[in-house]
């Protein structure tokens, strides 16, 4: 019997762009990875937005009052600073940034827009940037009141508990990640809901998740797995050819795929379910060349 996943509350709208999802680094447990063969580089990049382009979340209605902006490692998008600038209509955006580039000129150049908050939300990989160089950083964010939050993937918990000491010291708490680690073994274990992200196909559930994800080239998504994977036809448009957007349950093929990120945004329930309404689109299975498949 497939375990699903229903919320015990109401899910909260939860809207993200992508803006690159090329990286400084590339971490074992990344959930970007995860379900290829060969990690990041199965990725199907399709085109990039230009910066203008961007600004058109400006004219959607119903919006959130919030806005995730990720990657991948957004710095490595050249114009960054004109979409952060551009994206006036939400109260708040949130970067999610790795800090393995500079961050003080761009720091000083935030600083300048008052028409709405911009937070830095810092992921600390040991693997891709010395704590030194991170401390700086994040202090020189913290300093000018940019900070949001510091994190860690709680892959090693011995080595989570010594960080989390390590930042005390500078009066910054290190929040811990729990969703993915790893085995005795050496192998990658998901702890958030293993029946939905263990990559194995289960049969077709009705999934209702309160994303609304912009992709690179501006495809729009309600799930994470179908972004990565480029899946074309599990679109909802694209921002700039025309769209709408997600809401409801759908028909979806992947359930085992979930990226363990989104659990908290996911009602899943049985197919078979009279009682839900369900949307005509049909979310169907067409992962990239490489990913893992079962009999479903």
């Amino acid at each position: 019997m497939t375990r699903l996943w229903i919320p015990e509350k109401e899910l909260t709208p939860f809207w993200s762009l992508f803006i690159t999802l090329s990286c400084t680094s590339n971490c074992p447990y990344c959930v970007q990875n995860y379900s290829f063969l060969h990690g990041r580089r199965d990725i199907p990049l399709k085109g990039i937005l230009q910066a203008d382009q961007w600004l058109k979340i400006n004219d959607i209605n119903n919006k959130p009052k919030s806005l995730v902006i990720q990657g991948g490692e957004p710095l490595l998008y050249k114009d960054l600073i004109y979409v952060l600038e551009g994206l006036d209509t939400f109260k708040q955006l949130q970067v999610i940034t790795n800090l393995t580039m500079e961050i003080k000129s761009i720091a000083k150049k935030i600083n300048s827009i008052k028409t709405h908050i911009i937070k830095f939300e810092c992921s600390f990989h040991e693997n891709a940037i010395d704590f030194d160089t991170f401390i700086l950083r994040a202090l020189t964010l913290k300093e000018a009141g940019l900070l949001g939050s510091v994190r860690m993937v709680d892959a090693n918990h011995s080595k989570t508990l010594e960080y989390i000491g390590k930042f005390a010291d500078y009066d910054i708490n290190l929040l811990p990640l729990f969703q993915v680690g790893f085995t005795e073994e050496g192998k990658l274990a998901v702890y958030s809901n293993v029946e939905a992200s263990n990559l194995i196909r289960k049969p077709p559930v009705l999934c209702k998740l309160a994303q609304v994800l912009f992709s690179p080239n501006g495809d729009i998504y309600n799930c994470c797995t179908k972004l990565y994977w480029g899946d074309e036809q599990s679109s909802f448009g694209n921002l700039v050819t025309g769209f709408e957007i997600p809401e409801g349950y759908y028909i979806c093929h992947d359930y085992g795929f979930c990226n363990p990120c989104q659990i908290g945004y996911m009602d899943v329930r049985k197919k078979d379910n009279k009682n839900i309404k369900v949307n005509k689109k049909i979310l169907f299975s067409n992962p990239p060349i490489g990913v893992h498949s079962s009999k479903y």
